[in-house]
Formats: structure tokens, C-alpha cells, sequence
């Protein structure tokens, strides 16, 4: 009976996603057993649902399974997609293919510098680059990395979604250059407690890199809507940064 149990339970469900879209959801990993739950998972999503436009560039950081790149490809974007972990990469390219989508997509990690860095193997979703010891992991490999100043170039992008389990900081050093010039219309940053565990800091040093770049800091309603300021830089949900340069675009408004 368990062994009949546990073959349920590891056999992935094909679930819908978006508005015409299914993805592969295993039970037993976090990142997509959220979607069997709810369609879109998260108030996030339906922030790029609402700002993302046809023919926009969308840079997915931390890619996971896909979902991220999957709503943004049913907009019409194009994606560059990135995701060192190689169970979940796996997984993302199974979920392309079950959509015959056809992303950019890189298993390397976003950091402060092209080269290579150690990262964790064995803690599924909770994965990060590692450079104190983590008494959770056994597994820590090599992973090379690159900056998104060299994937962006010169280009403007529309919006970047960064998921490094409390890395952003590094992401966004390698952001310089785009996040000077206010060439990234939305960025959306994972802002749990992860980055104490991986860099031993609070977000703090990420909200004054941003708003020093001249983006304000903002949560979504319930509707996706970019209408709630962040006045304190503690733990919690995700964070949108909008550019305060006036432009055609007014992500907060969607």
C-alpha cells in the first residue's frame, strides 16, 4: 500500500496554468506544487500580467520550474531565463516543451561577476549560493555565473524577476550599468529572511542600492496593482522597484 502511495504522490499532475498553458506539478517539490492550489499562484504574477506588453523583454532570475516565464511568454515577451539548479532546470525544460515555448534559458547563476561560485544541491527550493557553511546541505557544487549587465547589454528590458534565495544584492551589483540608466522598467525581489542565511544582511543594502538608482519601492493589491509604498525595509512579501523617471509606462497603475 505505501509503495502504491508513493508512486501517486511522486507521479507529476499536468496542471493549467495562465490563460492557455499547463505545466508539470510534482507534489513533492514547492516550487510548482504551488500551482495545483491556484491559478496564477501568486498576487505577483498578476502584476506582470497586467504590465507585461508583446514584444517586452522579460529576464527570469531564478527560474525554477518556469512559472514566471510562462506567463510572461502567454503576454507575448520575450524571455531570458536563468536556473543553476539542476533538478529544477529539469524540470523548466520539460515544462517548455510540454508548451512547445522556446525561451533563452541558461543553467548558470546571476552574480556580482562572470566565474564560478559554490551552491547547495539538496535543499530543493531553498538552493542558494553558499559562501559561509550550511549545516543543511551535503551537496555544494561549482556553478559558473555571469552579470546581467553582460546578458542585458544595451538593450532595455521590461521588467526582471529576481528568486535567488537571498543573493539579490549580488544580482543587482552586476546590475550597474542597466539600473543606472533606468534601462529596467520592474524589477520584482524575493525579499524573505533568506539573506541573512547567505550573506548575513537584511534587504537594506538592496532597498538603498535601488533607490539610490532612483527606483521607489512597491507591493501589489490584490488586483496586481502597484499601489502600496514600502516604508520599512523589514522581512516579508516580495517587493516591486518601479523607476521614478517619468516614461510611457506606469507600472504602478496597471
Amino acid at each position: 500500500m505505501f509503495q502504491a502511495y508513493a508512486r501517486i504522490f511522486n507521479r507529476p499532475l499536468k496542471i493549467r496554468v495562465g490563460a492557455r498553458s499547463k505545466m508539470f506539478a510534482h507534489l513533492h517539490f514547492s516550487a510548482t506544487s504551488e500551482v495545483v492550489y491556484a491559478n496564477p499562484p501568486s498576487i505577483d504574477l498578476l502584476v506582470w500580467s497586467r504590465y507585461l506588453e508583446a514584444g517586452d523583454l522579460f529576464i527570469d532570475v531564478g527560474a525554477s520550474a518556469g512559472v514566471y516565464t510562462i506567463f510572461a511568454i502567454e503576454r507575448g515577451a520575450s524571455v531570458i531565463a536563468f536556473e543553476p539548479n539542476a533538478k529544477a532546470a529539469v524540470l523548466f525544460r520539460e515544462n517548455m516543451k510540454l508548451n512547445n515555448y522556446s525561451p533563452e534559458f541558461h543553467e548558470i547563476a546571476l552574480s556580482d561577476r562572470q566565474g564560478a561560485i559554490d551552491m547547495t544541491f539538496d535543499l530543493d527550493v531553498a538552493n542558494h549560493l553558499m559562501f559561509v557553511p550550511d549545516e543543511r546541505t551535503r551537496d555544494v557544487r561549482k556553478v559558473p555565473t555571469r552579470t546581467l549587465d553582460q546578458v542585458i547589454g544595451h538593450r532595455q528590458v521590461a521588467g526582471v524577476k529576481i528568486d535567488t534565495e537571498g543573493a539579490e544584492r549580488l544580482v543587482l551589483m552586476g546590475a550597474t550599468g542597466a539600473l543606472t540608466e533606468q534601462r529596467i522598467g520592474l524589477l520584482q525581489l524575493e525579499w524573505n529572511y533568506a539573506s541573512m542565511k547567505v550573506l548575513g544582511e537584511t534587504r537594506r543594502p538592496v532597498a538603498e542600492m535601488l533607490v539610490s538608482a532612483g527606483y521607489r519601492l512597491m507591493r501589489p493589491n490584490l488586483q496586481g496593482q502597484l499601489v502600496h509604498p514600502v516604508t520599512s525595509y523589514e522581512f516579508g512579501r516580495d517587493v516591486f522597484a518601479v523607476p521614478q523617471k517619468a516614461s510611457g509606462r506606469h507600472p504602478d497603475q496597471v
